[in-house]
This record gives C-alpha cells, sequence and structure tokens, in this order.
C-alpha cells in the first residue's frame, strides 16, 4: 500500500470514527418519550442515561493515555468500537438495566476516541492539524444531528422503533472498526507517545507520573480543563434538554427533533472554520475566544422567548455557533499547545476526566431545576453564568504559553 493510499485510509477511518463520538448520545434525546413509555421509568432515570456516558468519559478518560501505551493506539482503538458497538445492542435490548450498562460501555468507547484522535492527528498530520481537526470535528457534528434529527421519524415514522433506530449506531462503529482494523504502521503502535524501547517498565512509569504532575501543577492544564468541562456542561445540557425545552413552547414533538437536528447542523460550517482560523491566526485567539461565548450567551439567553418556528431557528443559529465554536476550538488548542503526541493524550486525558466530571452534573442539575421550579429559567440562568466562566477560562488559555 503506497504512502497516500495509507494516508487516506487513515483519514476514511478518523472519519468514521467520529461518526460514533456524538450521534450514540444525541440521538437519545429525540427519543426520550418513547423509551420512557416502553421501559416504564422516570424522567429522573432519562436524564440519568443521558448523563451516563459523561460519568464514563470522567471516569476512563484518565486510562487511555495508559492503555495506548501499553497496548498501541491500533488496539485500544479498536477496544473503543467495539465497547461502542457492544454497548449499543445491550443498549436496546435488554431493559432498563441494559439500557444503563450499554450507555455506559458506549460512553467507555467514545472516551477512547475522544482521547485518542486528537493524538493521532499531532503524530500523523503535524503540519495539517487545522485541516485535519476542522474534518474530523465537523464529520462528528454532521452525525450528532442525524442523530438527534432522525431518531425520532426512523422510531415513529418509519415504525422501526426505539431500538432499532438506536442500535443503527452499532453498524457504523462496526464500518468505523472495519477500516480502522488496517491501520498496522509502527506509528501508531506503542512507541507513539515517546515512551522508548530501551525503557523499563519502572522507568515508563516514572515518566507518566512525572508528566500527570506536570500537569497538575500547569495552570495552562486546568484553564483547558475548566474550558473542556464548561463547553461540555453546556453542550449536553443543551442536547438532553432541548426537545423538551421547545416542547414547553407547544411545539410538537416531531418538531422539535428537527429543531434539535438544526441546532447540530447549523454549527457545521463553523466547526469546520474554527480549527483553521485558531491555527492561521495564533496571535487573534482571545478574539475568537470571546466572541464564540458571546454567541453562545446571546442564543441560551434567547431561547426562552417565541414559539415561532423561523424565531427558534434563528435564536438556534447562535446557540449552534458557540456550541460549535467552543468544541472545535479547544480540541485544537489541545494539540496547538502541547509538544507531542504524547502530551496532547495525557492533556486530553485530564481535561476530559476532570472537564467531564464536572459537565455530569449539567443535564441532571439542569432537570432538577425544571422539576423545582416548574419552567426553564433558572436552567437557562446555570447555564449562562457557565458561559462566563468559559469565557474567561478560554481568555486565561490564550494568554498562556505551551505547557
Amino acid at each position: 500500500m503506497t504512502k497516500t493510499n495509507k494516508r487516506v485510509l487513515l483519514i476514511s477511518a478518523i472519519i468514521f470514527i467520529s461518526f460514533n463520538l456524538r450521534a450514540p448520545i444525541t440521538s437519545v434525546g429525540s427519543l426520550a418519550d418513547l423509551i420512557r413509555n416502553d421501559l416504564e421509568v422516570s424522567n429522573g432515570f432519562i436524564g440519568f442515561i443521558t448523563t451516563l456516558p459523561l460519568l464514563a468519559f470522567a471516569f476512563f478518560s484518565p486510562f487511555v493515555s495508559n492503555l495506548a501505551g501499553r497496548y498501541g493506539i491500533k488496539k485500544t482503538m479498536s477496544f473503543g468500537m467495539f465497547a461502542i458497538i457492544a454497548g449499543g445492542i445491550i443498549r436496546s435490548y435488554t431493559g432498563s438495566l441494559g439500557l444503563i450498562l450499554g450507555t455506559g460501555l458506549i460512553g467507555i468507547g467514545i472516551s477512547v476516541g475522544n482521547v485518542l484522535v486528537p493524538s493521532i492527528i499531532k503524530k500523523k498530520f503535524p503540519n495539517k492539524i487545522g485541516i485535519v481537526t476542522s474534518v474530523y470535528i465537523t464529520c462528528q457534528g454532521i452525525f450528532a444531528g442525524v442523530g438527534a434529527g432522525l431518531s425520532y421519524p426512523l422510531a415513529d415514522n418509519f415504525g422501526l422503533g426505539w431500538k432499532i433506530s438506536l442500535s443503527i449506531w452499532s453498524v457504523v462503529a462496526l464500518i468505523a472498526l472495519f477500516l480502522w482494523l488496517p491501520q498496522v504502521d509502527s506509528d501508531l503502535g506503542k512507541d507513539s507517545f515517546k515512551l522508548s524501547s530501551d525503557h523499563t517498565e519502572n522507568k515508563k512509569t516514572n515518566t507518566i507520573k512525572e508528566a500527570r504532575k506536570h500537569l497538575l501543577k500547569s495552570p495552562l492544564a486546568w484553564y483547558i480543563t475548566i474550558f473542556m468541562g464548561s463547553q461540555s456542561l453546556c453542550y449536553y445540557s443543551v442536547t438532553a434538554w432541548l426537545p423538551s425545552i421547545l416542547i414547553s413552547k407547544e411545539m410538537t414533538s416531531q418538531a422539535a427533533g428537527y429543531m434539535a437536528f438544526w441546532f447540530q447542523l447549523v454549527g457545521l460550517a463553523i466547526s469546520f472554520i474554527v480549527p483553521i482560523l485558531s491555527t492561521k491566526m495564533q496571535e487573534r485567539q482571545t478574539f475568537i475566544a470571546a466572541a464564540m461565548c458571546i454567541f453562545y450567551f446571546i442564543g441560551i439567553v434567547t431561547l426562552p422567548f417565541g414559539n415561532h418556528v423561523l424565531i427558534v431557528m434563528a435564536e438556534l443559529v447562535f446557540t449552534s455557533i458557540g456550541a460549535s465554536a467552543t468544541y472545535s476550538w479547544i480540541i485544537v488548542i489541545l494539540t496547538l499547545k502541547s509538544k507531542n503526541a504524547w502530551e496532547v493524550s495525557l492533556l486530553s486525558g485530564m481535561s476530559q476526566s476532570v472537564g467531564y466530571l464536572f459537565a455530569a452534573m449539567g443535564p441532571t442539575l439542569s432537570g432538577i431545576l425544571y422539576d423545582i421550579y416548574g419552567n426553564w429559567n433558572m436552567t437557562i440562568g446555570f447555564l449562562l453564568a457557565i458561559v462566563i466562566i468559559m469565557l474567561f477560562s478560554g481568555i486565561l488559555i490564550t494568554r498562556t504559553d505551551k505547557l
């Protein structure tokens, strides 16, 4: 296989892996009513199911770089895709307990991709970080929108039911696994994180421990972690409850599902542009960080107002631009602020572990605030406060040098 063919195959694998890193989660929100009625579970249970992947990200992400260092990126990523395949089947066909177990397994699989893909991009495409990251995030966003927008029509209009509608993502993960398996390049092996073969196991362990201690003492690592947690909390809270917020504005379930699809879809251009701009305009990072947070703030603050479809679509344009820009920006920042692929994976593991643990409270707390006050106003206020935290952490990131 020629070098060009290998690169094309690797990019194809990254694209199909990206299809699986949001859609299995975004698809649940649109099917919440069907799942709740079929399994006879509570709203709190559905909220927990939405939160569970974030908990999986939080607790499993720190171990991904260790697994990749010990077994190689190829085997570790293969395990991640297999976890999504198995989790999707278990989630759909083994009742309420299986819904919990399968969702947790999917979260573990997604955390592997979340941590390793930026490392692979840093390692294999060092001079194309912006464009490859743009493709990765944009494809992720496309299928996040597909998951949110088409799950309900597939389940209801086409009569497939929520179980088949959700298990479709196991098929997508299977395709990703088949594209990934040919990646036998030694550059994606055990030494990808600069742990040279002449190190003893003790030295390797000490190297990892020293690197983690350095990260824990690094202000920049904590700024990135706070930003990662803030943008994740907002995104997953909005994703989980957007259909319910819109239904409370007298929209039908189907129309709310289409608006959820619109929310995911409209930010795709931003997802593609922001990583490229961030790599080409590194001296303007503060402006980029401030602008995208302002868009997010405007989008969220206007959500309670107006129930006409065109008004809602306009509100979601701002919300989607903010959500898409902040996510794509922090992913490219992970690579720009790190020295090598190993450092990317460690920083990614730390920021996603602590960040997603913080983010996990978002969907649940948003639902609790609604239950207490009977409307979404306090939830909106809570999310606006998080956007302000995101703004200040983003500015601090731009004013701090590399790790």
